[in-house]
């Protein structure tokens, strides 16, 4: 879950509460954007294979876009999120 809101978002929620003034208005619209993008966990991404190695590496993934063992919070720019049900 993204935690990323629009500009247009925070305006609507302060004009809707009547506390937008012009002051908070003038430095919502002139923040500089946020440079992010969302991105899919190595332990949640469909290409990654799952190792249990031992107890100091518990978890490590293997993914055919590195060629090293991850970490299974790692993530990358291939990821594809995959259907996680978490008992």
């Amino acid at each position: 879950m993204s935690d990323l809101v629009s500009k247009k978002e925070i305006l609507g929620v302060l004009e809707s509460h009547g506390v937008l003034c012009d002051f908070a208005k003038h430095l919502i619209e002139n923040m500089p954007a946020a440079d992010a993008v969302p991105v899919v966990r190595c332990l949640g991404c469909a290409y990654a294979e799952k190792i249990e190695l031992n107890e100091k590496m518990s978890l490590m993934v293997r993914c055919p876009y590195s060629t090293e063992l991850n970490r299974w919070n790692n993530f990358c720019s291939h990821g594809k999120e995959q259907n996680l049900q978490i008992l």
